[in-house]
């Protein structure tokens, strides 16, 4: 497989000639009038979800205890909120495309906010993991809005560091998950500190309905094309990578707790570390991506060779030096791609078919979310070796750089 900028568009659309206006006419890759509300809410949108259902990540040493969950049902959380996003993904993306993605974005909030309204209530292990999977359902069904919000407002040459602006939303979102999910679970319980990530939700929801967004049919912008080949480069690409990155967040309190005795209000702050590293990344590998390498699949070259060095050193230096600046450079590599990963699949398309071309690539990596944290839970149990498990996992990003060849034709950061 290979990741290369030229060749057919993966998806077109038959109303007028790609790059061209409703006349025929060249059109140029320039923002709308009014962005900022909408890039706010793209922003705001990541954040809601991730502090609600990638929050939950923090809160496991509450949920292990009171449900009694092995480490493989531990993996499963963050498991089935991805499958419920797989599940959604493809229906939204083709229903952003046809509505204001602000509009969609909303309805989706309330899914999230049902579901964790669900586990929060939940007196059982099932009903707490229906719960869980509704909330997936909007944290995927969201995903194409906010990525059309962003990709619809700013040129080309900018779209690299905006999309990874937007997209530490997700990474505020968990970090604020980080500090304060677990505190409030201290002093109350881990079902009312739901109820804030509820709230969030059901606010943004509010938001989103009254901005609306942009009208798909007054969207033009010319498509940098991939071939079909290189779509799946990207696919596979995403599913190694959002696999592992959602592997560390959801074993990484545990991991705190159990080899480093940390308390499980500390062990959120480790992984609030863990996401501020990750928050610093995106925006730095999105400016990489347009001013420094002109490349986005040379910052996607780098980011997995960086993890895999990262999850190494994790593995090897356990006990011996302080863990915090470790836990902020593997953030910085594991969870900082993905706003450059989603900006070269929105490139390939016209801005018509963004919500389908991003829903195409974001269905794999959802995939590795689903099968690899429960793949390496059942890991952490057969061999109890937490660096065993991290050697394997960086093996698996070395394996990817391997198996998938990121070279080609770089997409340029021109206008």
């Amino acid at each position: 497989m290979s990741l290369t900028a030229v060749g057919t568009p993966v998806l077109r659309t038959p109303q007028r000639p790609l790059g061209h206006d409703q006349a025929g006419m060249p059109v140029r890759d320039k923002p709308r009038e009014r962005p900022r509300a909408e890039i706010a809410l793209a922003l705001a949108g990541k954040a809601g979800t991730a502090f609600g259902a990638i929050g939950l990540a923090s809160l496991t040493p509450f949920i292990r205890s009171e449900f009694e969950l092995s480490s493989v049902l531990i993996g499963g959380i963050v498991a089935i909120v991805f499958l419920g996003a797989m599940i959604a993904i493809i229906p939204a993306g083709r229903i952003t495309d046809r509505y204001r993605s602000g509009r969609v974005l909303g309805v989706c909030m309330l899914f999230l906010a049902v579901g964790l309204a669900v586990a929060a209530v939940a007196p059982s292990r099932a009903l707490f993991f229906l719960g869980v999977g509704i909330a997936g359902l909007g944290y995927g069904a969201a995903d194409p809005g906010s990525n059309v919000l962003v990709s619809a407002n700013v040129s080309r040459r900018r779209r690299g560091i905006l999309m990874g602006i937007s997209h530490t939303g997700l990474t505020l979102g968990g970090l604020l998950g980080g500090l304060v999910l677990p505190s409030l679970a201290e002093t109350t319980s881990w079902r009312v500190a739901v109820v804030l990530p509820i709230a969030v939700a059901l606010l943004i929801s509010i938001a989103s309905l009254w901005v609306g967004g942009p009208e798909p049919r007054h969207l033009h912008r010319r498509a940098e094309p991939l071939r079909p080949s290189s779509l799946l480069g990207l696919g596979a690409y995403g599913f190694v990578m959002a696999g592992t990155q959602m592997t560390v967040l959801a074993f990484l309190a545990i991991y705190l707790v159990d080899r480093a005795a940390m308390s499980s209000t500390k062990a959120g702050i480790g992984v609030s570390v863990l996401l501020a590293g990750a928050t610093l990344g995106r925006i730095a590998w999105g400016w990489f991506s347009d001013r420094l390498f002109h490349s986005r699949l040379l910052a996607l070259r780098l980011a997995a060779l960086t993890t895999a060095v990262s999850l190494v050193i994790v593995a090897l230096v356990e006990g011996h030096v302080s863990i915090w600046p470790i836990l902020f450079v593997l953030g910085f590599c594991s969870i900082g791609w993905n706003g450059v990963w989603i900006a070269t699949a929105a490139e390939s398309v016209p801005p018509t078919s963004v919500g389908r071309a991003t829903s195409v690539v974001l269905i794999f990596a959802f995939a590795g979310a689903v099968l690899l944290p429960p793949a390496y839970g059942e890991l952490v149990d057969r061999a109890s070796s937490w660096p065993t498990t991290w050697i394997v996992a960086a093996a698996v990003v070395a394996g990817l750089l391997v198996l998938v060849r990121l070279s080609g034709s770089a997409t340029r950061a021109t206008t």
